[in-house]
C-alpha cells in the first residue's frame, strides 16, 4: 500500500511539474530590455527595422508599459523615444496607451 501511494505521489508530482512548466512557457514573456538587442542598429537608422527586430518587438509588446515605468532612465527613455515608437509602428505593433504619457 505504501509503495503504491508513493508511486502515485511521484506520478502526481511529475504531472504537476510538467503542467507548471507548460504554463510558464505558454504564458510567460520575459520582460528584459536586452530582448530588444536586435533593434539596436535599427534605432538610429533611417531604414525600415530588420525582421529580427520586429520579431522581438512583437514578442515584447506586453512589456512596453513595464519598460516605460522602469526607474532606470535609459530603459524608460528607450521605450518612450520617438525612434522606438517609429520602429514599433513600422513593425505593425500597436503601442499601448501607457506610452502616450511618456515624458519624452
Amino acid at each position: 500500500m505504501e509503495c503504491r501511494s508513493a508511486a502515485r505521489n511521484g506520478i502526481t508530482l511529475v504531472i504537476l511539474v510538467t503542467a507548471t512548466i507548460f504554463l510558464v512557457i505558454d504564458a510567460g514573456v520575459v520582460c528584459t530590455i536586452t530582448e530588444l538587442a536586435p533593434c539596436t542598429g535599427d534605432f538610429a537608422s533611417p531604414q525600415e527595422p530588420s525582421s529580427a527586430c520586429c520579431v522581438k518587438v512583437k514578442s515584447q509588446q506586453t512589456c512596453f508599459c513595464q519598460y516605460a515605468d522602469d526607474p532606470v532612465s535609459t530603459v524608460s527613455g528607450f521605450c518612450c523615444s520617438p525612434e522606438f515608437k517609429k520602429i514599433a509602428t513600422a513593425c505593425d505593433v500597436p503601442l499601448p496607451k501607457c506610452l502616450d504619457s511618456c515624458p519624452h
